[in-house]
């Protein structure tokens, strides 16, 4: 099996460390200097990490500074001691993620969201989508109104502020979805119990995967809804903690009083936080390089909840990246070629990276480049009965 590598120069995985990352390595030194006041030792320490990168040095080891995970990533960089482009894009892109942490995490300032002004500048943006959607959810009426309400969270996805470095994505519609396999999954999932979300981006995509959770619990078709996010700041926009609970508290701002459907959501999922119907957690496992395949041996507990519940919903393109082992394989490959996953799945993803498979026959169109730029979609169920 091969997999997608930075050494080829006319690949999205290349773009992403040669271009797109040191964009974001210098957002974040200015955004350390000019927002956060941050110490002049930190600064120097991304620069650092920087000129590693756009060097091609060597993969350092992780200091153990005791969050769990150091061993795992230590000892698959013990096995050939890569540089960045030499080893895997889903390792590398992940290690310089864990590597921003780490800079944060010696410097005392363990809470710091080096991504905050980021999200909130895009948060800002977002506002009037999220009061346009809440009308349209509200029209949401019948339990056949699931497969429209998952595509809404298909091209949510399209708002993702690691892509916004260098270029903004077409509008999408749904005559570009290339899989939906929606159906398989409610026929095989609901009702049930318990259901998880592991959740993308922060902003508009959040709030249409609220919606959702929201919609599943209105229909009796769930009693509870686990979403995951990152323990840690990743991939600039991915959703954690204190973004979880900002979230909700900006919908009771006085601001927003006068939008009855706007209010009503936030109050509502403010109570299903408080009566544990929504329950947030952010495990190490999401913000490690490991696939999904991986999650039994690492994190047992989870992987045996995961299984015993209803099912898994995977929002967005890492996700599917890690489902998929970032695997460079044509499009037809069938699942089982390339994940031993084992549990009811959903994947809900705008394609803006490479990797891709499962599609019943292969795609035709005159951009070459149309695997990355976020204008074609997929809904792809997994271990469904009719996967």
């Amino acid at each position: 099996m091969e997999y997608w590598t930075c050494n080829d120069k006319n690949t999205f995985a290349y773009d992403t460390l040669a271009r797109r990352i040191p964009i974001i390595l210098t957002n974040v030194i200015n955004d350390l200097s000019q927002h956060f006041n941050a110490q002049k030792t930190v600064i120097e320490e991304f620069i650092a990490l920087k000129n590693r990168l756009v060097k091609n040095k060597i993969i350092e080891k992780f200091e153990d500074l005791g969050f769990g995970d150091e061993n795992t990533w230590n000892t698959e960089i013990e096995k050939s001691q890569p540089t960045f482009f030499d080893c895997r894009w889903l390792f590398a892109e992940c290690y310089i993620y864990r590597q921003m942490f780490q800079i944060i995490s010696k410097s005392n300032t363990i809470e710091l969201d080096i991504f905050e002004y980021r999200k909130n500048e895009t948060l800002k943006n977002n506002i009037q989508l999220m009061i346009d959607y809440a009308e349209i959810f509200s029209k949401y009426k019948s339990k056949n109104d699931l497969n429209n309400l998952l595509k809404d969270c298909l091209w949510g996805n399209t708002l993702d502020l690691s892509l916004l470095a260098g270029q903004k994505s077409a509008a999408p519609c749904n005559a570009h979805i290339l899989a939906d396999d929606s159906q398989d999954f409610i026929e095989k999932v609901f009702p049930c119990e318990k259901i998880h979300i592991v959740l993308d981006n922060f902003g508009l995509e959040l709030f249409i995967d609220l919606c959702l959770a929201t919609f599943l619990l209105d229909h009796n078709l769930v009693k509870v809804v686990v979403f995951h996010g990152k323990a840690v700041p990743w991939f600039v926009s991915d959703v954690t903690k204190i973004d979880f609970q900002k979230f909700l508290e900006l919908l009771s701002q006085p601001e927003f009083e006068n939008i009855p459907a706007f209010q009503s959501l936030g109050r509502r999922w403010r109570e299903f936080v408080e009566c544990s119907k929504f329950v947030f957690r952010a495990e190490k496992f999401f913000t490690t390089y490991l696939p999904f395949e991986e999650l039994q041996s690492f994190d047992s507990s989870l992987h045996e909840e995961m299984k015993s519940d209803g099912g898994v919903i995977f929002k967005g393109d890492l996700n599917y990246r890690k489902m998929t082992n970032d695997s460079k394989v044509s499009e037809i490959t069938g699942w089982v070629n390339v994940t031993k996953f084992d549990i009811p799945s959903l994947l809900v993803r705008v394609c803006k990276s490479d990797t891709l498979v499962g599609l019943k026959s292969m795609v035709h169109v005159d951009d070459s480049n149309w695997r990355t730029k976020g204008k074609f979609g997929v809904i792809q169920s997994l271990n469904c009965s009719k996967c």
